[in-house]
């Protein structure tokens, strides 16, 4: 299980939640993509829209049939995050009667598991064992706000064959916590992150390298050094304490159609108990993210923009924004960089702003400074800047 695919998973949500035009549909078409949420959930299978032929003649498809690690079957239904829940009318506890037509059809679905014959077509259709009747129901649908769960698991109780009511925050939620469980070890990792946005431009004559950053004091130990090789791949290279060299590259190189464009990257080198790890993420989606062996790292923080360690590189790219922080952004903050970069950087997210940073230029999202040929800026404590 890889760590892009529970992130992505919650940004992709996220953004389905916060639009106010999403249909059930999406959500079907989100769980389908993101099949992560069941395996967060505690489900070892599930199978989209199955085709139920009960015994009446009648012919139901719900959204999903998932199963449990102990074999048991069960519905799961998705309705909208604005679906109303729960009513109290002259203090008689009542589902809304949209949402208890929810519940009756997923009883429905459930009743026509009675029949032999349909379990029998529905393990022939699938290759499963579903030798259960009446499975139980997951729906669902609206939000915690508000919503008082102690009424909610009254009321669910009282059904047969049983009904739990997950809402969207709980689905988030799932996620979180399952991303906490298996990654969380990542976001309090030593090492550093570099932010960056910016326009990178295809070489106009070879060599065609483009070096955007190189950091360290020391050519052969704790340095990293940041570029596009010369078939368009984007590569970091981390030389560790001890001189071992470790290089992540991305899955595929640069095209002709992603030079001047805006472009949001960010690197991390970090190391966690027992482990290390190098990642590459390109417009918020991760590109590459290796993990090895944990590996000594100490690095200086004098840097050189525009080439690499030796200034015989040249580049190719104007920067809107870099930052170098001294420590592995947590997945929250990148959240947070994430809209930040969506919104033409009005504001820097303040909680980031509180670290110790060791290099922040920004020139506006109006204003790039270019980097062409060799063109190249460095701290005054880099090698560099005795030549």
């Amino acid at each position: 299980m890889e760590r892009e695919r529970v992130e992505v998973a919650i940004q992709s949500l996220d953004a389905l939640l916060a639009s106010y035009s999403t249909s059930e549909d999406d959500f079907q078409k989100w769980c389908e993509s993101h099949p992560v949420i069941f395996i967060a959930l505690g489900y070892i299978h599930h199978i989209p829209h199955p085709r139920i032929y009960a015994a009446n003649g009648n012919l139901y498809i719900p959204d999903f049939l998932v199963q449990r690690s102990n074999g048991s079957w069960e519905i799961f239904e998705l309705k909208t995050p604005s679906a109303n829940i729960i009513r109290d009318k002259d203090r008689r506890e009542t589902f809304y009667a949209s949402f208890a037509e929810y519940v009756s059809q997923c009883h429905e679905y459930s009743e026509a598991f009675d029949d032999a014959t349909t379990r029998t077509r529905l393990e022939q259709e699938h290759s499963i064992n579903f030798n259960h009747k009446r499975p139980s129901s997951i729906i669902v649908a609206g939000s915690s706000d508000g919503l008082d769960t102690e009424r909610l698991f009254r009321l669910c109780s009282r059904n047969i064959p049983a009904i739990t009511v997950f809402t969207y925050n709980d689905i988030k939620a799932a996620l979180v916590s399952f991303r906490t469980f298996n990654f969380g070890d990542y976001d309090s990792a030593q090492g550093l992150s570099v932010h960056s946005v910016l326009y990178l431009h295809k070489p106009e004559h070879p060599p065609f390298v483009n070096y955007i950053l190189d950091i360290g004091a020391m050519e052969h130990q704790d340095r990293i050094s940041i570029y596009i090789d010369d078939r368009g791949y984007l590569k970091i290279n981390v030389w560790d304490s001890n001189g071992d060299q470790h290089t992540a590259q991305a899955t595929n190189p640069f095209s002709c159609s992603d030079y001047d464009v805006l472009r949001w990257l960010i690197f991390e080198v970090g190391v966690s108990e027992g482990f290390g790890f190098i990642s590459i993420q390109i417009d918020g989606d991760y590109s590459t993210d290796i993990r090895i062996q944990a590996f000594p790292f100490s690095i200086s923080y004098e840097w050189i923009i525009g080439s690499d360690w030796k200034t015989d590189q040249p580049s190719w790219f104007s920067f809107v924004e870099l930052a170098v922080i001294d420590r592995v952004l947590t997945f929250d903050e990148k959240i947070r960089l994430r809209q930040h970069t969506i919104n033409a950087g009005k504001e820097f997210p303040p909680e980031i702003m509180n670290y110790n940073w060791s290099a922040y230029y920004t020139a506006g999202f109006e204003f790039c400074i270019k980097f062409k040929g060799h063109k190249y800026l460095n701290t005054a404590g880099h090698p560099s800047a005795a030549k």
